[in-house]
């Protein structure tokens, strides 16, 4: 997608299909957005491990996902 909106309309025009990707960038926000910063990788660690442990089984969705977010600090740490 292009950075530009001008660009992006002009790639929808060309391409209806994009029209999704364009909304969906727009609403985008960096990895350390939302003052995530650096917690990042403990909390992208934690997510990759719930995600891998609903996909093999050995946890549901909820139990992982409920997990993750107790290993997980905190905002107010």
């Amino acid at each position: 997608m292009a950075l530009t909106t001008e660009v992006q309309d002009k790639q929808v025009t060309a391409d209806p299909k994009l029209k999704p990707w364009v909304e969906a960038v727009s609403a985008a926000e960096g990895r350390t957005s939302d003052d995530l910063g650096t917690k990042y990788p403990k909390i992208s660690e934690q997510m990759w491990q719930a995600v891998l442990s609903a996909l093999s089984g050995s946890m549901s969705p909820e139990d992982a996902l409920a997990e993750a977010q107790t290993a997980v600090p905190s905002g107010d740490e």
